[in-house]
């Protein structure tokens, strides 16, 4: 499990992991759920980046970002860590608002 990972969880969004690889030894990893752009209406660029997964669009809603139990990360699919900036300056805005 590695920060930046893409999760296809067994029910629900996709979800990134935003945690430090560093961080490991807790049983529950922050991460932030991927939606379908289709079904996320007008998402505020800085907060929440649109990504490509496989050639469609996803939202990183950053600002539900939470801890979730280890056990729900089996099904990696994809690694955003190309997009690390754009990441990191989301979760900036997030936090102080700059």
């Amino acid at each position: 499990m590695r920060q930046f990972d893409v999760y296809r969880p067994r029910s629900g969004p996709h979800l990134l992991i935003l945690q430090d690889d560093s961080i490991n030894h807790f049983n529950a990893v922050v991460a932030a759920p991927l939606y379908p752009a289709d079904d996320w209406e007008r998402p505020m660029r800085h907060l929440q980046p649109i990504f490509d997964l496989d050639g469609q669009s996803y939202v990183l809603v950053t600002n539900l970002l939470a801890a979730i139990p280890r056990a729900h990360f089996t099904d990696c699919v994809h690694s955003l860590e190309s997009h690390r900036d754009e990441i990191i300056a989301a979760l900036d805005f997030l936090f102080t608002g700059i």
